[in-house]
């Protein structure tokens, strides 16, 4: 893997939580607003990214703890808090979300 030589700012406001697609053009990530965001990243010549869209809000009780989104970006699996006392979590899984942004 070819050493990083430089960094790229990708984000607007801020996140957190990146996973890349499997194909590497789209990059995922958690913005601070608890909002699930999109990118897609032009790599040749070099890496440059494109604006950020929501993708959706994520209005449930996130644990922190990860997610992970299907190859081909349809859905995703989120670990949530249910309460207490012993930590239970939960996983949700979202699929079939209104996209609030459109990729070119």
């Amino acid at each position: 893997f070819p050493e990083a030589t430089s960094r790229i700012q990708v984000s607007t406001n801020g996140g957190g939580r990146p996973r890349w697609n499997r194909r590497g053009d789209k990059l995922y990530y958690i913005e601070s607003n608890r909002k699930m965001m999109v990118v897609k990243v032009d790599r040749r010549p070099s890496p440059r990214p494109g604006t950020p869209g929501v993708l959706f809000d994520m209005n449930f009780a996130y644990s922190g703890r990860g997610y992970d989104v299907t190859p081909d970006g349809s859905s995703f699996i989120i670990v949530q808090d249910v309460g207490e006392p012993d930590n239970t979590v939960m996983m949700t899984v979202v699929q079939n979300w209104v996209r609030e942004f459109e990729e070119d």
